[in-house]
């Protein structure tokens, strides 16, 4: 099997391959042995290894998903981040699995994904995000987590039909963002939501969207 092989197989799983899929290719122990000692290999998990010198992009979160099993799915504070959404980037890969079998440098959240919950993100396999901010409810801040939901709002990522029907762990603090986000019913612009986040994310008084005062300012805060 030749390189160039390989390296298409590691290409559509941004840089990583599986010792099932060496095997499969023609690849055997003794060659893969002799391929990690020249550095042309390198092990992540057992039996995942990235191919060539340096990682991808998405190489360690693809390297999780391979590791713990093909009904796993990234989620939780790597999901959040999968879907552009702002949150510091964890330390661990984040990975919810129906089994638990501790890797390194992943988190296994034990717990199925099935349905709706289900999505993909630069072709990896990802809790879709009404299941990522219920699953983030739960170990969140408030303030945090109205945040997400209002740029998930904002960036047409969801719907508020989506979250309300959720009645697990996390389910009161995400209903209480939602609240929160629909506060201000009325507003003109998107423009103008944005400016409504970053003010609830302060801590400041909430504004009274499109209404005027003596000084024709469009907006006041509420005393």
């Amino acid at each position: 099997m030749s390189d160039e092989t390989l390296a298409r197989i590691a290409r559509r799983q941004h840089s990583v391959i599986t010792i099932a899929q060496l095997r499969e290719a023609g690849v055997d122990d003794n060659a893969i042995a002799h391929r990690v000692a020249t550095g042309r290999l390198t092990r992540l998990h057992r039996g995942v290894y990235r191919l060539g010198p340096a990682d991808a992009p998405r190489t360690p979160e693809a390297a999780a998903l391979l590791a713990c099993g093909p009904r796993s799915h990234l989620s939780h504070h790597t999901a959040v981040i999968l879907w552009g959404l702002p949150l510091d980037a964890p330390t661990f890969v984040h990975v919810t699995s129906g089994r638990r079998r501790p890797r390194d440098g992943v988190v296994i959240h034990r717990r199925e994904v099935t349905g709706a919950d289900r999505a993909l993100r630069d072709g990896l396999r990802v809790t879709s995000v009404a299941r990522t901010l219920l699953d983030l409810a739960a170990v969140l801040d408030q303030r945090t987590l109205e945040r997400l939901v209002e740029e998930a709002h904002v960036r047409r990522l969801v719907t508020r039909g989506q979250l309300v029907a959720r009645g697990r762990r996390g389910a009161l603090a995400l209903r209480a963002a939602l609240a929160a986000h629909d506060q201000p019913a009325m507003t003109r612009s998107e423009a103008e939501r944005r400016l409504l986040a970053l003010v609830r994310a302060a801590g400041l008084p909430h504004p009274e969207a499109n209404a005027y005062g003596v000084t024709g300012v469009a907006s006041r805060c509420q005393q």
